[in-house]
């Protein structure tokens, strides 16, 4: 049974592995904590915005393909591959 409050939410193993597998993740995550998806960018941006995520990925953020994102991981991942420095 999955706890409600717990639900959709990964275990720190994972949380590990997708931040070694997309750097930002973390910071994204964080960035659009409670955001309910699909979101375009301009709704990922004001998800950002209302976190008070820091500027630096918020102008990542505003670089994002405009597009409809399925989940934090996307966003992430889309970032990644714009941004391979980012690594």
């Amino acid at each position: 049974m999955v706890d409600g409050a717990n639900e959709g939410r990964v275990g720190p193993a994972l949380e590990s592995i997708t931040a070694s597998v997309h750097p930002l993740a973390a910071q994204v995550a964080e960035a659009l904590r409670g955001a309910i998806f699909p979101l375009t960018r301009g709704e990922v941006l004001e998800v950002a915005r209302e976190n008070e995520a820091a500027r630096t990925l918020l102008s990542l953020l505003s670089g994002l393909p405009e597009r409809f994102y399925r989940s934090e991981d996307e966003v992430a991942a889309t970032l990644d591959e714009d941004f391979p420095a980012s690594r």
